[in-house]
């Protein structure tokens, strides 16, 4: 899921302001086409820049939308035969804007678009080469800050570019100085909050939504999230849920919190009144959220939505892991025929190139059959239904229906998860030093991930120097599942306490 988060982050690169310069300019239409394609009416979108372009050839504006559109079409679609398209199309926009005199405007669109360049080459695998569309984008950024620092929409790409280097793995951060890039998860906070912060007061109320998705974004996969769940205003969330009945993105970005929140009952009210505008460009993942969030309350429904999914999306993400969990619906309710078709289809459809596909491909390979009791605790805990979590055990006595150490294991981890997010930290404290202590030679991700939250545990009450060690300790663990988000998180951890 971290590369679609990454890839619904760069789509919302794109909003200026109705700002004029020489050939660089919004109107009244463009504004609206803007408008459009925040909503995914990308037709609507076309149909205002085709005319514009006629009426106005010198402006490079319409010709950014276009490839704006298309950017979303291939990003959304996973249409792999228009990737050299779109290099070509924002290769040549590039030229055009280097031409341009100096204004503030014309930075921000080129580090825009270097950053569109470099989630298609990540999309491609080419990820060396995104690097250095990143590099791009970071330098124009910049450049654009030191020539123009009171311009603050551009604090908007700085800011999740300084987070996103600053929290990057100690392991790796070679790579980033060789192509020159640097980054503070402090600075960028500050300059994400600043953004925010003008854009609520109303100064530059056309970055609503992405000052909103990117900040939360950052909070949520970078910062200390139970402070930031605890800092949200009524204010805020009014406007994003209010948001998030028409918008795809916001309604993308609303799931994702009150899923750390733990309120599954809300993100189904959320799919539920989700209404698009019409002609959009269909956001298929909401299908397969929806279809998650049902599984977690145990609800049939789950198997219409990921049905919905794996029918009506043409690409090759997110199938394995739509199929697995449709068979572990069926697993829980003792439907080991269905449980074992929907495993079989694994093996032949999507491919794994994000972490829960392979996930899934693994599993199955490996013929791994979930322990029913620890499968319907886990889905029980994402959605947020802690008593009901916890209920399982009650009912059933971990040592008789757990059958390997592996499994209490994590049995152990699950606990310690369930009452950290009950808030009944003790409880919880005792399960993750469990699991860390038996799990620290496993190459699953339990113990690791044991030792992370339970470092944020300890910032959150305060207790630095055990939730150093606790991060350092994810860094020094040797384990294969999920190793790149969990160190990342472990190192903006340790670069919050460092600063």
């Amino acid at each position: 899921m971290a590369k679609l988060q990454i890839i619904i982050i760069v789509v919302l690169f794109g909003l200026l302001p109705p700002k004029l310069t020489a050939s660089l300019y919004f109107n009244a239409p463009l504004t609206k086409a803007y408008s459009q394609i925040m909503e995914m009416n990308l037709s609507g979108a076309r149909t205002i820049t085709k005319a514009e372009l006629i009426k106005n050839p010198d402006n490079q504006l319409p010709i950014y939308i276009e490839t704006y559109a298309l950017f979303i079409e291939i990003a959304i679609n996973q249409n792999e035969e228009k990737y050299d398209a779109f290099l070509e199309k924002s290769d040549l926009l590039l030229s055009k804007l280097e031409k341009e005199k100096e204004t503030p405007l014309k930075r921000y669109f080129m580090a825009d678009i270097y950053m569109l360049r470099a989630a298609i080459k990540g999309l491609d695998n080419s990820y060396f080469s995104a690097l250095l569309e990143v590099r791009n984008a970071y330098q124009n950024s910049t450049e654009n800050l030191k020539k123009y620092p009171n311009f603050t929409p551009q604090l908007k790409m700085a800011g999740l570019l300084n987070i996103v280097f600053g929290s990057v793995p100690e392991k790796y951060s070679w790579m980033l100085q060789m192509v020159g890039l640097k980054g503070s998860i402090k600075k960028g906070f500050e300059q994400l909050a600043h953004l925010q912060a003008e854009v609520l007061a109303g100064k530059y109320s056309w970055l609503t939504t992405e000052s909103l998705v990117i900040y939360q974004f950052c909070q949520l996969n970078y910062g200390n999230t139970q402070e930031y769940l605890k800092s949200l205003s009524p204010k805020l969330l009014h406007l994003q849920d209010s948001l998030a009945k028409t918008n795809s993105i916001v309604c993308y970005s609303a799931v994702s919190l009150y899923r750390h929140k733990g309120d599954n009952e809300k993100i189904i009210h959320l799919l539920e009144d989700f209404k698009p505008p019409k002609n959009y460009q269909k956001f298929y993942f909401l299908d397969f959220l929806a279809g998650e969030a049902y599984l977690y309350r145990m609800d049939n429904k789950s198997i219409t939505y990921f049905n919905r999914y794996l029918q009506e999306f043409k690409g090759t993400h997110y199938r394995k892991s739509a199929l697995q969990r449709m068979g572990w619906y069926y697993l829980i309710f003792d439907n080991h025929l269905k449980f074992l078709e929907y495993n079989k289809r694994i093996l032949t459809e999507g491919n794994d190139l994000l972490d829960s596909d392979k996930k899934a491909l693994k599993s199955t390979k490996q013929g791994e059959k979930p322990n029913k009791y620890l499968l319907k605790c886990r889905l029980l805990f994402d959605g947020g239904y802690y008593r009901e979590a916890e209920a399982v055990f009650l009912v059933h006595n971990p040592r008789a229906v757990l059958k390997t150490d592996k499994e209490f294991l994590e049995y152990q981890y699950r606990m310690g998860r369930l009452y950290d997010e009950w808030n009944k930290d003790e409880k919880a404290i005792e399960f993750y030093l469990k699991t860390i202590e038996t799990g620290r030679n496993d190459p699953s991700y339990f113990a690791a991930n044991s030792a992370l939250h339970l470092g944020m545990l300890y910032e959150n009450r305060n207790e630095l120097e055990k939730a150093k060690r606790m991060y350092s300790m994810v860094l020094d663990l040797d384990f294969d599942e999920y190793h790149n988000s969990i160190t990342q998180k472990a190192r903006a951890g340790l670069n919050r306490l460092e600063n």
